[in-house]
């Protein structure tokens, strides 16, 4: 009788810590996702604006393009829009 109670707890703990882990990794990829979009628009971004620092740069040289485009669409811009609202709301309060 008391082994079948203790082998239901040991199953009992392992579907605990595998929801758990779940729980963490599905949480740490979509807030792994919204960090690297950031971090490669800042990456990409900050030579671009280094260039605009210096006075004429890209009139004396001629190998910028007058306007960068990121391609996105409007439905993937807004839903990273709200999910980065949400993660810093999150990381603030």
């Amino acid at each position: 009788m008391i082994g079948s109670y203790y082998a239901f707890t040991v199953f009992l703990m392992f579907n605990i810590l595998i929801a758990l882990m779940n729980t963490a990794f599905a949480r740490v990829e979509d807030e792994g996702i919204l960090a690297w979009v950031d971090c490669h628009y800042r990456n990409v971004g900050a030579p671009e604006n280094l260039t605009f620092a210096a006075s004429g740069f890209r009139q004396r040289y001629d190998r910028f393009p007058q306007y960068v485009y990121y391609t996105v669409s409007q439905k993937r811009v807004e839903e990273f829009g709200k999910n980065f609202k949400d993660l810093q709301e999150n990381e603030a309060g």
